[in-house]
């Protein structure tokens, strides 16, 4: 069971979301990335507000993810068509696909604040605060027993499997599994790899114990780290209930496994994850961890959902963002750690959001990286004397200070045109894409646009901008007056380089963006000019 499309209205913090997994293949692996606060939790919540629903769950949450106080709506598109749709209390279709879900909440605590005193001397007992919302997780209470039932149930049986009971097959068959998968996850050297090697049953009231080995020393599962314990509970999980048949053909959800864990188990965990997961199964889950986004960039069944940043008052459509994209390496990590993940790959620095269109042209060994708080100067910052490159807007920049401007600064290459639109408008770009595009009219259009909206251009004030030429007013002066000569010229070749096509070409040819920056003319010119 895979899903393929979800929607949210008036959910906690989102007055209406939709996530577009589309296409005629969907993706195993959901991996929600964006910083603390940006609602990648509310589509777990989601999940697990149907579930309760569903079981007729005994914690009353009626209003608590409304948003301000209207109805909440969740709607799920399946990959066969099959909808559920539910609205406030009310499921209007398809209730029994929400069975089809099996999650886990984050592993972190948040406490409502209580109801107490807070003047008074003595101190209120931990017991009492405890949180309002936050169900109980008791699958590893559910876990263990089941676990060793089984355990003990084959041991004791004269045949296992069809075949006697030797302890060997069990051992294949309950402990080996799982100790492969921590020897994948932590190490596979004798003396720091983590092993289950036995466990105690419950006595009387005393709880059944877990052993480990570690090296030399064996250990209590009591005594394991925290990103131990929370390895071996997620493995337990997956272990008892991926074989079961009532487990099959679902969507699994985990929120925030990665917690307590270093980068490269991170990755190993959700790559452990993944090859637990039944085959008909689809598996969401969030971070903003690198090992996470990692494994789902370089996973060929993996799709990643950016929420950062959004603006939960207004419609958002999410897609899947391009593996390349720099959003989802700067949701985890600072710029001096990239290469980490992008190494042999040259990084070019970009203004605004044009590296999701940079990306699309797919250039060997090349990523682009942008964002909305980069600009000229901040590049110029960036690559100068350090290994990443940066690519430009050309703007109101005339060939000699580019020249100047690329002998300070080595890692930077300049547009040609004013930017990037000036080349998927570019009459050239536009006759590759439709051969029976009329050049000749079109190059007339230009013109007379270009000539009606020169007095509006400010082309003084835009290059006084320029951090790098601030303390040279000369040059400024002069490369003002050559821009301004090249802009009145009506030589097609001379002014265009100079011309903003966003701003003032307010009738633009109806092609999409896509189709104008994967030609292959876009693509010729970019990787020229990245190569200069």
């Amino acid at each position: 069971m895979y899903i393929k499309n979800l929607q949210l209205k008036n959910f906690k913090r989102f007055s209406d979301l939709e996530i577009d997994l589309g296409g005629s293949i969907l993706p195993k692996l959901v991996l929600l990335i964006g910083a603390n606060g940006c609602g990648k939790s509310s589509i777990f919540d989601a999940f697990t507000w149907n579930y309760q629903l569903v079981k007729n769950s005994s914690i009353d949450q009626t209003g608590y993810f409304n948003k301000k106080n209207q109805a909440p709506e969740c709607k799920i598109v399946f990959q066969d068509g099959s909808i559920f749709n539910r609205q406030s209390d009310n499921i209007l279709e398809g209730k029994n696909l929400v069975l089809k879900f099996y999650g886990r909440a984050s592993q972190k605590i948040v406490a409502q604040i209580p109801s107490v005193n807070f003047n008074q001397d003595t101190v209120t007992s931990d017991s009492d605060f405890s949180p309002k919302f936050i169900l109980p997780d008791n699958r590893f209470i559910n876990d263990l027993p089941a676990y060793t039932s089984a355990l003990n149930q084959a041991l004791q049986e004269p045949t296992f499997r069809g075949q006697s009971a030797d302890t060997r097959k069990i051992y294949e068959e309950y402990v080996e599994p799982l100790n492969k998968s921590l020897r994948n996850i932590f190490a596979s050297d004798i003396e720091s790899q983590l092993q289950f090697v036995h466990f105690k049953d419950q006595i009387s009231n005393q709880p059944a114990e877990f052993i480990f080995q570690k090296g030399d020393s064996e250990i209590n599962y009591d005594l394991l780290s925290h990103g131990e314990k929370q390895v071996f509970v997620v493995l337990l999980n997956l272990l008892v209930r991926t074989k079961l048949p009532e487990y099959q053909d679902k969507i699994y959800y985990f929120d925030e496994t990665d917690l307590h864990l270093n980068t490269a188990l991170q990755y190993n965990l959700l790559q452990e994850i993944m090859a637990w997961i039944p085959a008909d199964c689809q598996f969401w889950t969030a971070s903003h961890s690198l090992g996470f986004i990692q494994f789902a960039q370089e996973y060929n069944q993996g799709a990643i959902i950016d929420f950062d940043s959004l603006n939960f008052d207004e419609k958002q459509h999410l897609w899947p963002l391009p593996k390349n994209s720099s959003n989802i390496f700067e949701i985890a990590v600072p710029k001096y750690s990239l290469e980490l993940i992008l190494k042999g790959k040259k990084i070019f620095f970009c203004e605004g959001k044009n590296d999701k269109y940079y990306n699309l042209l797919e250039l060997e060994d090349v990523v682009f990286i942008g964002g909305d708080r980069r600009n000229k100067d901040s590049i110029l910052f960036d690559t100068k004397d350090s290994d990443y490159f940066g690519i430009i807007d050309r703007d109101y920049l005339t060939d000699g200070e580019i020249i100047t401007l690329k002998n300070e600064y080595k890692n930077i290459r300049v547009l040609d045109l004013y930017s990037i639109e000036s080349y998927w408008y570019h009459p050239e770009n536009l006759y590759e894409v439709d051969p029976n595009f009329n050049v000749l009219e079109y190059k007339k259009e230009i013109l007379e646009c270009k000539n009606q909206n020169l007095l509006k251009m400010e082309i003084d004030n835009s290059r006084h901008k320029y951090l790098f030429f601030k303390e040279k007013e000369e040059v400024l002066k002069k490369g003002t007056q050559d821009v301004q000569t090249a802009l009145n010229s009506d030589d097609f070749e001379i002014f265009y380089p100079y011309f903003d096509i966003k701003k003032y070409l307010l009738e633009k040819p109806k092609f999409t963006i896509e189709t104008l920056t994967k030609t292959q003319w876009f693509k010729t010119k970019i990787d020229k000019l990245l190569k200069n």
